[in-house]
């Protein structure tokens, strides 16, 4: 089966705001916001997100590429901004989690970012309470660099990053 990355779409995101994760699985409130303001949030230009698709139009995944330095308020030693690397955000279709295909879906975005983008290197921020994710990123390769804590409500986050030779998916 053949893949695509398009850009978020007023009627991708109208769709994805409906997704459900697992609390250990779940970065952000979605309940947090309005409807109306997530759709605006996904279809900003500004910032980055891009569905994988399937030949069919069936979503497999969204990815979120972000451009600012990350977290720089919250890392004792904040990391570095280049060219190369791609602070990414991955959040695969609910459904598809538990399917065994997660290694599947990080290799795909990450060899259709690396053409069209241009990366050599990719960095990723999990939860520390997402174990299932911590696995399968390190599993491809990705090596933790850095921890923080969120000010707002205590969540802990691993950074992971891992250089394009070392990716083993």
């Amino acid at each position: 089966m053949r893949y695509k990355l398009k850009p978020m779409n007023r009627t991708i995101a109208e769709r994805i705001i409906r997704w459900r994760y697992a609390p250990s699985q779940q970065g952000f409130s979605h309940h947090l916001i309005t409807a109306d303001a997530q759709i605006d949030f996904f279809i900003n230009p500004i910032n980055q997100y891009y569905v994988l698709k399937t030949e069919t139009d069936d979503i497999v995944a969204i990815c979120r590429i972000k451009t600012e330095q990350p977290m720089h308020n919250e890392l004792a030693n904040p990391l570095d901004v280049s060219d190369d690397i791609l602070d990414i955000e991955i959040n695969v279709r609910p459904d598809l989690i538990t399917k065994g295909q997660g290694h599947r879906y990080i290799h795909l975005l990450l060899q259709l970012m690396r053409q069209q983008f241009h990366a050599r290197h990719f960095r990723v921020t999990i939860a520390e309470s997402n174990m299932q994710a911590l696995r399968l990123y390190q599993q491809a390769g990705f090596q933790p660099v850095d921890t923080y804590q969120r000010a707002d409500d205590g969540q802990r986050f691993i950074i992971l990053m891992t250089k394009e030779q070392q990716l083993c998916v």
